[in-house]
């Protein structure tokens, strides 16, 4: 959203980390892209069969089996009578043509950037991160996790957290020395 709002809303950040950013096609699991095609069909799944398609979805976000307890938090938006049709819209509402504007003008992010990846991420393939490197001004650095998948600040918080404050410190002190990078 961040990426999108500074490059078609002209929105200014001291700078962007994109980890695991949805922009360049193709995007989305093939069951998003199912559902996004048939969200109307899947909206009208038993409560029953949508709690156990949700959890299992999101549940194989991850490298690893994530605890019952990640599952259930991350599900629960998304379950009960508003969540359920919310899940299939919020699926339906995202296409192609809203995330296009924006890899057009990957040139022209004008803030310190850098891009964060899981290697195993099997939503969206790690080799997205080299081409958003290759598309962004300054081949900004990529932080690649090994062994980690989509969600990487739930399966791997202290990784997540050190890529970021090394990023932060480096830019405080780009900052600090009048550097633009």
């Amino acid at each position: 959203m961040a990426l999108g709002s500074h490059l078609l809303h002209d929105s200014e950040y001291a700078g962007l980390f994109l980890w695991d950013v949805v922009t360049l096609d193709p995007w989305g699991s093939p069951f998003f892209r199912l559902v996004a095609d048939h969200a109307d069909v899947f909206a009208e799944l038993p409560a029953p069969l949508h709690t156990a398609l949700v959890k299992e979805y999101i549940a194989g976000a991850a490298r690893h089996q994530l605890t019952t307890g990640w599952v259930d938090t991350l599900s629960q938006p998304w379950l009960g009578a508003s969540g359920q049709p919310a899940f299939y819209r919020q699926i339906a509402a995202l296409r192609p043509e809203h995330t296009r504007p924006v890899a057009e003008r990957l040139q022209e992010v004008g803030c310190p950037v850098a891009i964060g990846w899981g290697e195993q991420d099997p939503w969206i393939p790690v080799d997205q991160a080299v081409e958003l490197q290759d598309r962004l001004p300054g081949s900004p650095r990529v932080t690649v996790l090994g062994d980690v998948g989509h969600l990487a600040p739930v399966e791997t918080p202290s990784r997540v957290s050190r890529a970021l404050s090394d990023w932060l410190a480096q830019s405080v002190t780009c900052r600090d020395r009048g550097m633009d990078r």
